[in-house]
């Protein structure tokens, strides 16, 4: 969800074939909340595990929900890690920008999909925060420590994160 707005600029070896990385230069996670909003983070390749750990112990959550994370963290903190991340090579920074309120309110009244983007923005910029702070993160990390935001970057880069809902955006908003 992070970067359906970055349009990645494939770099070149001196003889034109592609090397894997990006052009160095500035990108940008958008997302819908504040730079200090945070975000509780799972990769898909970790509920497996965790579907695991609830199926051995079902008397543990009998009646129970489990809320599961491998990071909380906040936009600024995404980029950070972004930017550290060794996938994408070097001189490639990333910055976080919360994006317009106006832009999600105004695209719910053209397309159905941003009717639930514009609420989830309205409760995540209105107070609304996910049930595990960071302390709890690191506590469920002591039972299962999946892959971690960075990790999953430098595993998978954002191929899984660039190819949906892009193309639903107007191009003056993606860069």
């Amino acid at each position: 969800n992070f970067t359906k707005l970055t349009k990645p600029k494939p770099s070149t070896t001196a003889d034109g074939a592609a090397n894997g990385f990006w052009e160095p230069g500035q990108y940008f996670i958008k997302a819908l909340t504040p730079s200090t909003f945070e975000y509780n983070m799972l990769g898909p390749g970790d509920i497996g595990a965790w579907a695991l750990l609830a199926l051995d112990h079902p008397s543990i959550l009998a009646g129970e929900s489990l809320s599961i994370a491998a990071d909380s963290l906040t936009g600024a903190e995404m980029a950070a890690g972004a930017t550290a991340a060794t996938a994408f090579g070097p001189g490639v920074r990333f910055d976080y920008t919360e994006q317009p309120r106006l832009l999600f309110e105004t695209l719910a009244f053209v397309e159905p999909t941003f009717v639930y983007i514009s609420g989830l923005q309205r409760w995540n910029s209105d107070g609304g925060q996910y049930d595990l702070p960071k302390k709890d993160v690191e506590e469920l990390r002591k039972l299962h420590a999946g892959l971690t935001w960075q990790e999953h970057l430098n595993k998978d880069g954002l191929e899984q994160f660039t190819a949906t809902m892009a193309e639903l955006l107007p191009d003056v908003v993606k860069s």
